[in-house]
């Protein structure tokens, strides 16, 4: 019967992706994470809701994952070192200037307010991690950075035991976490509740990308979880964390590395040419300059602004869509025109 249909295929979509040398898919992947990341940050809370925000917007710090660990793997796991030179000029430097700004502009605002008080506060932005939207992801970056090398040898045999003790481990820590009510704060700045994506960005470094019968139908049934998660307001404590992030749990992943870049595929390969997709990529490429900016601009200037145009922009409609579009080019054109710039050889 399935013969000659697609069912009766090993791999429905099959996608190798460049262990070698620069990958426009990656970087079109990273380009739309960074822009649904923006969205996540100014996003009214009913268009979230009604867009199903949940299941594609979300999934932007779960694609950067599976993105380091595909670099980390692609070549192998025999790398046991980490260049902490790199990641402290790369990732570490640049946030912690960032919150300096925040912290300056903070202080310069509140000139004011009792040194007490501002005390206080920034007290407590270090110990949240820092303060700005996203502020938890360079630490989850920096966990990822040094445990890669350390979990290397694990995945030099595969098999599927290591697919099943991840499944275990990771559902095993989420229960624990849950049962011994591991405060939110902590929760939200440790790497536990992404401890299936090591194994998810293994496979696909290693194998790569591969949609079947098999992880296609795995996608389906976690899909399915997370929209009862989501909307059907089931409390499934201890067994599953109560976070924030109500798709925050390991087998959302299944959906998110399977069926979710499928459809990325996808919309990859229909857009043309041009003025757009070069903006996309160019996102991608400064994807982290980019989240270092946002997280200024929405710790400083956002609020400002939108009170501002509130007064102009009457109907809550478009005022919602401004709201919605207009962070995301204040938080992507000057550093991709900036970038674009510098690039540029010199004239004599």
């Amino acid at each position: 019967m399935y013969k000659n249909s697609i069912f009766a295929k090993p791999y429905w979509a099959k996608l190798a992706l460049n262990k070698d040398g620069f990958d426009p898919f990656i970087d079109f992947l990273k380009g739309v994470c960074i822009i649904f990341v923006i969205i996540n940050h100014c996003m009214p809370e009913i268009a979230m809701k009604y867009s199903g925000f949940m299941f594609w917007g979300v999934s932007a710090v779960p694609i950067f994952l599976l993105i380091q660990v595909f670099h980390a793997y692609k070549r192998g796991c025999n790398n046991t070192k980490v260049n902490y030179k790199r990641v402290w000029n790369k990732i570490a430097l640049p946030f912690f200037i960032c919150q300096i700004i925040i912290c300056i502009a903070f202080i310069l605002k509140s000139h004011h307010a009792q040194l007490s008080n501002i005390i206080a506060d920034i007290s407590n932005w270090i110990k949240s991690g820092g303060y700005g939207p996203g502020a938890y992801y360079p630490w989850i970056y920096l966990q990822f950075t040094i445990l890669l090398p350390l979990l290397s040898p694990i995945f030099r045999k595969s098999s599927l035991y290591l697919c099943i003790s991840f499944i275990i481990i990771s559902q095993s820590v989420e229960t624990a976490c849950a049962y011994f009510h591991l405060p939110q704060l902590a929760y939200r700045l440790l790497f536990l509740r992404y401890i299936f994506i090591f194994y998810l960005g293994y496979l696909l470094a290693t194998k790569g990308y591969q949609l079947n019968r098999y992880t296609f139908g795995a996608s389906i049934i976690c899909l399915l979880f997370s929209f009862i998660i989501v909307y059907g307001g089931i409390n499934l404590s201890p067994f599953l964390y109560d976070f924030v992030n109500p798709v925050c749990h390991w087998f959302c992943y299944v959906y998110i590395a399977y069926l979710l870049l499928f459809l990325l595929k996808i919309a990859y390969g229909h857009i043309p040419n041009g003025s757009f997709q070069n903006y996309l990529l160019d996102a991608g490429k400064y994807s982290y300059e980019i989240f270092l900016f946002q997280i200024v601009y929405f710790a400083i200037a956002d609020e400002c602004i939108f009170e501002y145009l509130g007064k102009i922009i009457s109907n809550h409609i478009l005022f919602s869509v401004v709201k919605t579009v207009l962070p995301i080019f204040i938080c992507t054109l000057p550093i991709i025109l900036y970038k674009r710039k510098r690039s540029l050889p010199k004239s004599l």
